[in-house]
């Protein structure tokens, strides 16, 4: 178990102040989580697995997991209330599967667990690097926050209705929100960052200086600054869930979306409907641009 031989390793790296060691300590971490694929090869290929590797393996995983985020907490890059979450639940999980083991139930890993300590373990590789200052912690959780963009939208909803099912959570319209804004929210986050910069960090440290809360600065200062991208993230979210049909079609069921409507017409071909609907779509969206268009035209005649 290379895995739980590397936690000692990483978390003395981690606390052993000397160039680079944050560099060290997390190259390291990498290396360990990447043998966990060799050894699900070799134990497949040999035909070696057992009940107890099952149970040992995402335990390994957790552990080492676990010892980079706390020690990630002393370098300013890891929130202490996230990982506290987080070890909290891995206990509870882990207690689960020993009171199950005692009664003669071996609960293994399944995919989705996998995918939640993929995902700690790559945020956990991240914060080390920002740590030893490959970038700024600004960057990482950045990167984190828009990662799903690079997500195809069929992945998205796959995995959403895995969770959902997992939840309980039947499909309806209330689904298919949750999906859009599970796929419009990083890059709604990031028009909006972009426009983050010294001065609004300025005008937030004059407000509180002024004696305004949080909440005052937040709607009086800095939510009239960001009107524009604001607008502007609402305008690309509202175009792309408006024909959004993939993560539509597989969380709907009896409540269906326009685009899944036209989908399920259009499978007896075309008919006098569909095409009344692309024309009320198209004229719609030409509406839209052009009163967008002669917005912006009398603002620059009648501006300074």
């Amino acid at each position: 178990m290379l895995r739980a031989a590397a936690v000692p390793l990483v978390v003395l790296l981690y606390a052993w102040d000397f160039e680079n060691h944050n560099y060290w300590a997390t190259t390291i971490f990498v290396i360990a989580m990447a043998t966990d694929q060799v050894d699900g090869w070799l134990a497949r290929r040999q035909g070696t697995s057992s009940p107890l590797g099952k149970l040992l393996d995402p335990v390994a995983d957790k552990v080492l997991v676990l010892a980079a985020l706390v020690m990630l907490i002393g370098e300013g890059v890891a929130p202490a209330w996230m990982v506290a979450l987080i070890v909290v639940r891995e206990i509870l999980v882990s207690g689960l599967r020993l009171a199950a083991l005692e009664r003669g139930v071996v609960l293994g890993a399944r995919d989705l667990g996998r995918l939640k300590t993929w995902a700690q373990a790559l945020a956990a590789a991240i914060a080390g690097y920002a740590a030893a200052g490959a970038w700024s912690d600004d960057v990482a959780w950045w990167a984190l926050l828009i990662a799903p963009i690079t997500v195809a939208n069929l992945i998205v909803g796959v995995g959403l209705l895995i969770v959902l099912n997992v939840v309980g959570l039947g499909r309806s319209l209330l689904t298919v929100g949750i999906g859009h804004v599970v796929i419009n929210l990083p890059l709604c986050f990031a028009i909006i960052y972009s426009q983050f910069g010294d001065q609004l960090r300025n005008l937030d440290n004059a407000a509180h200086d002024l004696g305004a809360g949080d909440f005052a600065t937040m709607t009086r200062i800095i939510a009239p600054v960001l009107a524009a991208p604001i607008i502007a993230a609402f305008c690309v979210s509202f175009t792309l869930s408006w024909d959004e049909f993939i993560i539509a079609f597989l969380l709907s069921r009896f409540d269906v979306t326009l685009p899944v409507m036209i989908f399920e017409m259009m499978r007896a071909g075309l008919t006098p409907e569909i095409n009344a609907a692309g024309t009320i779509v198209f004229a719609i969206s030409i509406c839209m641009a052009t009163i967008a268009a002669f917005t912006m035209l009398l603002r620059r005649r009648t501006g300074p």
